[in-house]
């Protein structure tokens, strides 16, 4: 018979396994294009979802952050 210590491990483990897949997920969304950036909203051509690397390294952490229950912006 399982003690409170696997039962706490086996529910770790289980809500682990579905952060990681739900951050997974999210990664593979495609992110839509529409003449702002994602990030900070300055005008972008329409090919192009943020205005630069540094947007979107700052939009994707952010969204890694509240994947994980956390929130970053206001």
């Amino acid at each position: 018979m399982a003690d409170a210590a696997d039962i706490a491990g086996y529910h770790e483990e289980t809500f682990h396994a579905a952060r990681v897949a739900a951050v997974r997920r999210a990664a593979h969304v495609r992110v839509s294009r529409t003449g702002v950036c994602r990030y900070c909203g300055e005008p972008v051509s329409l090919e192009r979802a943020f205005c630069d690397v540094d947007c979107r390294d700052d939009h994707e952490h952010e969204q890694r952050i509240r994947a994980f229950g956390g929130s970053r912006r206001a």
